[in-house]
């Protein structure tokens, strides 16, 4: 089935992320080789931050990728993942900052929410995950948990993400119908974490596929929206 990914990823940028936001946390050459100077804050490479999570067999996990500077990702850290990390002690979570972009407001940006974790940002020279691949999140993902089956991650486009993890290390997905009037498009994307509801993480069926169908989608830009 065909679909339009540069389309897909446009939607995402302006659905899940401020629109002045993308701009100010942008990760760039020059605070990519900077980033080093926040003594606070640990830089982390995707294999390191896969062995991070796979090595931790003990715990439920949650792995959060975010910007400061995403207005939805504000809007989660106050309500959705604070509700869900305060009824979830026994829980780890990892926070982690998206790119080199706007480490300057990471401290305060989490401190503020109350969270008491590691500090870590993406800092990966990667082809596969530098911030202008459009397949960028869901190279994260697929190599984070191996997924290289049919139910590999293909529609994560945009932050904040959200990854329930059990404690042998599956990934808890859901599978997205899109439907317009023409097409359905078939995705899998890792389970949000509000769509969790109340239940707890390590209650949650990990082998089960959840699945959603969105009748409709925004093709943003900043001139407007069109239905499709």
């Amino acid at each position: 089935m065909r679909i339009n990914v540069k389309i897909i990823t446009i939607i995402s940028v302006f659905l899940f992320q401020s629109c002045g936001a993308i701009w100010i946390c942008k990760e760039t050459k020059y605070n990519f080789k900077n980033s080093d100077k926040y003594n606070n804050l640990t830089n982390i490479t995707i294999d390191e931050l896969k062995q991070l999570i796979v090595s931790d067999t003990s715990h439920y996990k949650v792995l959060i990728l975010y910007s400061p500077c995403c207005g939805p990702c504000t809007a989660h850290m106050e309500k959705t993942y604070k509700e869900v990390y305060n009824n979830n002690s026994s829980v780890k979570f990892y926070f982690v900052n998206e790119s080199c972009g706007g480490l300057n407001h990471v401290e305060e940006f989490i401190n503020y929410y109350g969270y008491k974790e590691t500090l870590y940002y993406i800092k990966d020279s990667s082809k596969n995950y530098k911030w202008n691949n459009i397949e960028r999140y869901n190279n994260i993902i697929n190599y984070l948990f191996e997924e290289n089956t049919s139910k590999k991650i293909t529609g994560t486009y945009g932050i904040p993400i959200s990854c329930v993890i059990s404690k042998d290390n599956k990934l808890k997905k859901m599978l997205c119908h899109y439907s317009n009037e023409s097409d359905t498009i078939y995705r899998y994307i890792p389970l949000p974490l509000h769509s969790i509801g109340s239940q707890k993480i390590k209650e949650i069926d990990y082998v089960k596929i959840d699945s959603i169908n969105i009748l409709k989608y925004e093709y943003c830009t900043p001139k407007g929206c069109i239905l499709y």
